[in-house]
């Protein structure tokens, strides 16, 4: 069931990529915090909305802790526009982001 589960660094330590006309941006963290941020995932393998759920409801939690079940993006699901390759002129992303 269980395929892959990770801690995300908080908001403080990100980068963020922003896209408008075309162009992707970069900036630099600390990024402006949200009322709400993913800390983790958790990746299951399931065969059902209904028994990801079931597996949510059994995480370790404390109160107030919230668990948000989707499922995976796959290539199908994205727009025709989204697979065309981009040229390297129309990329405005600095080259190395920090380690």
């Amino acid at each position: 069931m269980l395929l892959s589960l990770d801690g995300l660094h908080p908001p403080s330590r990100a980068v963020r990529v922003a896209f408008s006309a075309g162009w992707a941006t970069r900036t630099d963290g600390p990024c402006a915090e949200a009322k709400e941020a993913v800390g983790g995932y958790w990746l299951l393998e399931v065969k059902s909305t209904e028994e990801a759920v079931e597996w949510a409801a059994r995480c370790p939690g404390q109160d107030g802790d919230r668990r948000e079940v989707r499922q995976l993006q796959d290539v199908a699901d994205l727009p025709p526009e989204m697979l065309s390759p981009v040229s390297p002129e129309r990329r405005k992303v600095a080259p190395q982001f920090p380690q």
